[in-house]
C-alpha cells in the first residue's frame, strides 16, 4: 500500500520512500512532506494519554480509525502500517 505524499511515495508498512512515478495511480494524494528523522509527536501522545489514561486499546484504535480516513483502502492489514511513534512505542509520560 503506497500513499502519494510531497516527496515520493510512501509505502505505508514499511515506512520507505520511493520516487513519484506517472505510473501509480491513485485516489488519494497529501501535500505532507514526508520525514522518517520527524520527531515523536510527543503532544498527540500526551493528548491521547490525557483521554484515555492507561486503555491502550482506546488509543491504538483512535489511531487507526485516523489512518482510515487519510486512505481509500479500509482492508485490515492497515494496522499493520502503524506509525513507529505508536502507543506501544510511546516512552512512559510523567505524572
Amino acid at each position: 500500500m503506497a500513499r502519494p505524499v510531497a516527496n515520493g511515495l510512501l509505502h505505508l508498512p514499511t515506512g520507505d520512500l520511493y520516487p513519484c512515478t506517472p505510473s501509480y495511480f491513485g485516489l488519494t494524494a497529501s501535500e505532507v512532506v514526508f520525514d522518517p528523522a520527524a520527531p515523536v509527536p510527543q503532544h498527540w501522545l500526551a493528548f491521547l494519554s490525557d483521554l484515555w489514561k492507561e486503555d491502550a486499546e482506546a488509543i491504538v484504535t483512535l489511531q487507526d480509525w485516523f489512518g482510515y480516513t487519510l486512505s481509500s483502502d479500509t482492508s485490515p492489514p492497515l494496522r499493520a502500517a502503524r506509525p513507529r511513534w505508536s502507543v506501544r512505542a510511546a516512552p512512559a509520560r510523567a505524572r
